[in-house]
């Protein structure tokens, strides 16, 4: 039998106390560094998110939403919870509003207790849309896009993003001119921050797999202009959004 020290591959038996030893979180944030320097020309994020030609609602997806309000435009809210208080502020603001729930938030939420998970349902779906080729993140903008596909012909169409929805709203306004405004609130500011940071919060439904090669969020933003486009971290309440959205 070898002893401890001898099956060692190191002296203390530990790889990061050698001499400048770096981890994967180093390793994966200088990576995101010099993809950022290497970034030149607009996305083609229709092939990035692996999205239908033109938007389609998918057989077998729900896509349970609540109108209020019947002015025009429509500001349409995308979020993993639906928020009953803003969205009647907001109709209070003189326009229709509808909470949309895409797939896997609001009513689709999975509710299995018999499985008795110890993870997240919405993490387990986005690693699975990952093996198979498909983000989670572009499945719920492609659901976004049918929508706005849909209501277009009625209204002008506006589209907050809450928490989660901020990314899926960003993604879908840059791909469709459609969107006359959006709104990103309480979302991550840019997939770099998330690579700066050795912990984060954020669900891995809403990143893109090799999504740094070709573009960030700010980018996104940029790519909206002169279309009015509102990022802030914080909540903010309906007349700061109606007034990011020029709808005051």
């Amino acid at each position: 039998m070898e002893s401890p020290e001898t099956l060692r591959c190191t002296p203390t038996g530990n790889v990061m106390d050698l001499p400048g030893a770096r981890g994967v979180f180093e390793l994966n944030r200088e990576c995101a560094r010099q993809l950022a320097s290497r970034r030149t020309g607009a996305p083609a994020l229709e092939r990035i998110l692996h999205l239908p030609a033109r938007p389609l609602r998918e057989p077998g997806i729900e896509l349970p939403s609540n109108v209020s309000g019947a002015m025009s435009p429509l500001i349409i809210v995308v979020s993993p919870r639906r928020d009953p208080e803003l969205a009647q502020a907001l109709a209070h603001g003189g326009t229709s509003v509808m909470q949309l729930d895409l797939r896997g938030w609001g009513e689709t939420t999975p509710d299995m207790p018999e499985k008795k998970a110890s993870f997240s349902w919405d993490d387990f779906f986005a690693f699975r849309a990952i093996e198979l080729g498909r983000p989670l993140c572009g499945m719920r903008v492609n659901d976004l896009l049918t929508l706005v596909e849909e209501q277009r012909r009625q209204k002008k169409v506006y589209v907050i993003g809450l928490a989660q929805g901020a990314v899926i709203a960003l993604h879908a306004a840059a791909i469709s001119r459609d969107i006359a405004g959006v709104a990103a609130i309480g979302g991550i500011p840019s997939y770099q921050e998330i690579m700066e940071a050795p912990i984060s919060r954020e669900p891995v439904s809403s990143f893109v797999p090799g999504a740094l090669a070709h573009y960030d969020l700010p980018q996104l933003a940029a790519s909206i202009h002169p279309r009015p486009c509102l990022i802030s971290k914080e909540r903010l309440d309906a007349r700061r959004i109606l007034d990011g959205l020029r709808l005051s």
